[in-house]
């Protein structure tokens, strides 16, 4: 396996033992929860607030919109932060560049497609991606693509969940 992916080789994984490991992991492990679950709830206190005598069932738009991207966009880079000790980066591919050729999922005009959606500034049609949590999902929400969110609807009913949800 160390053949394969040299650069994830570990030189001092010999030395690693439980009773090194487990304190360590366990000391941050609180912290990093309450981070990540007063998180959660300030942010859902905020959409609740900015959602306030809105109707739900009809699209956010104008400052509301502009306002929850940029708190979405924040939000997942402090609680990464303090939670996970990384920062969330987006990095922009030029569709010329030749790595980038999506015409075997996209169909050939697809370059020409994006051009125009750019252009006319509307949503990603699809970004389908599997997710390691809630923070990547705020990471999607608050990048450059602009994307929209499906949930199924049981998450609708958990309180904070349900007013993230609605905000999305």
């Amino acid at each position: 396996m160390n053949a394969l992916v040299p650069n994830f080789h570990r030189t001092d994984a010999h030395r690693w033992t439980r009773l090194i490991l487990y304190p360590g992991a366990a000391t941050l492990l609180l912290p990093r929860f309450l981070f990540a679950s007063l998180g959660m709830l300030v942010c859902a206190l905020f959409v609740k607030l900015l959602l306030a005598f809105k109707d739900i069932k009809k699209p956010i738009t104008g400052c509301r919109a502009t306002l929850l991207w940029f708190f979405y966009w924040f939000f997942a880079r402090i609680i990464n932060l303090l939670s996970n000790f990384t920062w969330i980066s987006h990095k922009k591919l030029d569709i010329n560049d030749p790595r980038v050729n999506y015409e075997i999922y996209l169909g050939p005009k697809w370059k020409e497609e994006l051009i125009h959606r750019k252009e006319k500034n509307l949503r990603s049609s699809v970004i389908v991606s599997n997710h390691v949590g809630f923070i990547d999902i705020l990471a999607f929400l608050g990048s450059t693509m602009n994307p929209s969110f499906i949930s199924r609807d049981t998450n609708g009913k958990v309180p904070v969940l349900a007013a993230l949800i609605n905000g999305l």
